[in-house]
């Protein structure tokens, strides 16, 4: 019998934006490190004619705390797509949907690379650009392209500002590609590009904020969540009881027609043998008087025969 093994790697770490905020300050070299790692693992899942279609927080894990290494998680809306594109579903989270997923026109890789600005823009920022009152509020923000680009922090280099609104294009076709992306002047090693990007450092102050209203936001929707199953479980459990219920009435009912059906039938029987009793009555009674009248001819016929005789 042939065995299968899955080999796993182990992840000590966080997300990258709890990573962050977890720190009282951290570089805009520290995120392009990171944001080159997702858009390498982008590259290769494109490369292979997939879309990830999920790149948010939670899917960009730390291999542990102690050095910038990261892993792309969390492959349940991975889509085998074709570079024309296709419509997919509206799932995962709606901050970090591309515009051509949220209005379900066709999609294509792009959406991985809109993903990427969006998470870039959280990190530069402490801020999701698209993030509205609510849900459906968001998914406006994003289908319209409206963020505010002056909640950036003021000291980012001007080509992380230009990577930036090269990537989140409304129109999908006039975005980077990830090989793009990772030619990009903002990503590149040089001495220089480097030293710009050391120098500009952040306070984690917003970027810790915004996990902790995400945290409680997730919480209020886990029990929104759990409301819903409670109230299916009710309903569920007030049908089952429905229905035993009738199934129980259809059963005495049951049960009372077939004692109304004996009784009905014992009376039956019991006039019918009545009856023949009756019958047998009053044949008996029948037989006894012809026997009488019988009796009665036959001794006038005797009385008759004795009087000739004497006479």
């Amino acid at each position: 019998m042939d065995r299968y093994y899955w080999i796993m790697e182990y992840l000590s770490g966080v997300n990258v934006v709890e990573h962050f905020s977890y720190k009282s300050k951290y570089t805009e070299d520290m995120v392009a490190i990171v944001i080159r790692q997702v858009l390498d693992g982008l590259q290769f899942l494109h490369y292979h004619g997939y879309a990830h279609l999920n790149i948010q927080p939670s899917s960009v894990m730390m291999v542990n705390r102690r050095r910038l290494d990261v892993r792309i998680m969390d492959f349940s809306l991975v889509q085998k797509v074709t570079k024309e594109g296709q419509v997919v579903p509206r799932e995962g989270n709606p901050e970090f949907m591309a515009p051509e997923v949220v209005v379900k026109e066709t999609t294509s890789y792009p959406a991985d690379i809109w993903s990427v600005g969006v998470l870039t823009f959280l990190l530069l920022s402490g801020e999701s650009p698209y993030k509205g009152q609510d849900e459906e509020a968001t998914f406006t923000n994003v289908a319209y392209n409206r963020y505010n680009a002056l909640s950036l922090y003021e000291n980012i280099t001007k080509e992380a500002l230009k990577f930036i609104f090269r990537v989140l294009k409304r129109v999908s076709r006039n975005r980077m590609t990830a090989s793009e992306c990772l030619e990009d002047k903002w990503l590149q090693t040089s001495e220089t590009m480097l030293k710009f990007r050391t120098e500009a450092v952040f306070s984690s102050v917003k970027l810790r904020n915004y996990v902790t209203e995400s945290f409680l936001e997730s919480i209020k929707a886990s029990e929104a969540e759990l409301m819903r199953l409670r109230e299916k479980f009710l309903i569920r459990q007030e049908v089952k009881v429905t229905k035993t219920a009738i199934k129980e009435d259809s059963k005495n009912t049951d049960q009372y027609t077939n004692s109304e059906v004996k009784q009905t039938m014992k009376k039956e029987v019991k006039d019918s043998e009545m009856e023949s009793e009756v019958k047998r009555s009053e044949v008996k009674k029948s037989s006894s008087v012809e026997d009488i009248a019988d009796e009665l001819v036959n001794g006038a016929m005797d009385e008759a025969l004795k009087s000739e005789t004497l006479s």
